[in-house]
């Protein structure tokens, strides 16, 4: 990349430490960083939907996202 400008979007998907004083940080910039931000939004956004749902329409969502998406399978540790 010839300057940082090239970066544009930044999204930080790990994060942790190696050693006493040292960070380490894996990010995803880019297109890459924009496809992440609309599956995270698209997570937020339905599982708003299944928290304003009750009883057993509550528990029918949540039964079918965790067989639909595995939160292991995101592709980031954390989702704001």
């Amino acid at each position: 990349m010839a300057k940082t400008g090239d970066i544009k979007d930044l999204i930080i998907t790990e994060e942790g430490g190696i050693a006493k004083g040292i960070r380490r940080i894996i990010a995803i910039t880019g297109e890459d960083a924009h496809a992440a931000s609309r599956e995270a939004n698209a997570l937020d956004a339905r599982l708003d939907q299944i928290d304003r749902s009750s009883g057993s329409e509550k528990e029918a969502g949540l039964k079918a996202f965790s067989v639909v998406r595995n939160l292991d399978q995101l592709g980031m540790s954390a989702v704001d």
